[in-house]
């Protein structure tokens, strides 16, 4: 079933792997949903600038990823041909 890149790009914005999820990739949404609550629960702990920017790394990520993902569903794959056996009449 197709999905939509645009509204997988705007769930993924809005938390982190709920685009994936919505695009089948149940299991890359949960770890990035996970990764991302884990360092932002690390930066409301710590402070830390570097944890901050891994954080936003980690949701831009998911974000592009997201729209990939549903992009890929789009596109039609390619069956490959079966060779019919040739008659031969003589």
């Amino acid at each position: 079933m197709a999905k939509s890149p645009l509204l997988a790009l705007a769930l993924s914005l809005l938390v982190a792997g709920l685009g994936q999820i919505y695009a089948g990739r149940t299991f890359r949404g949960l770890a990035l949903a996970a990764a991302d609550f884990a360092t932002g629960y690390a930066y409301m702990r710590a402070e830390s600038e570097p944890i901050l920017i891994l954080n936003i790394i980690i949701s831009a990520y998911a974000a592009v990823d997201a729209y990939r993902c549903a992009k890929a569903l789009r596109v039609p794959r390619a069956e490959p041909e079966v060779k019919q056996p040739e008659l031969r009449v003589y």
